[in-house]
């Protein structure tokens, strides 16, 4: 179902609106997800701009994200993550769910986002777990 996120340590099942733990492998597999895609920076892009707890990088342009977890709820992380214009619409931070109001987009990422929903909440998963 279009909106419904499933966010680390929560199931949404859509049909019952029932929210059930998620299962402690689920969640640790999701961080591994998120490690990987946070490691391999031409796909993801976030060490190029920010320090990240039990990654290498000497990133300075972005937040650190030491501590994030402690900060931010899981759902405020990925709305974040997705399109921080819509906190602050003069951010340098890029939309990964989004490609409205971009301009000058290659031809091969024309209706495209940089990330799917899926990758976003691995990164959240990883975030919530290494960066308290």
């Amino acid at each position: 179902m279009p909106g419904m996120r499933a966010w680390p340590s929560l199931v949404v099942l859509a049909l019952s609106g029932v929210v059930h733990p998620m299962p402690a492998w689920a969640e640790d597999a999701a961080a591994e997800r998120g490690k990987a895609l946070l490691l391999r920076h031409q796909e993801s892009g976030c060490v190029l701009c920010h320090r990240i707890p039990g990654l290498a990088s000497r990133a300075e342009l972005g937040p650190d994200l030491a501590g994030v977890a402690s900060r931010m709820a899981a759902t405020d992380l990925f709305d974040r993550i997705a399109d921080a214009r819509t906190l602050n619409p003069n951010t340098l931070m890029p939309p990964t769910l989004s490609n409205q109001h971009l301009r000058q987009l290659a031809p091969e990422w024309q209706g495209k986002t940089l990330l799917v929903p899926a990758q976003v909440h691995d990164i959240v998963a990883y975030l919530m777990a290494y960066a308290r």
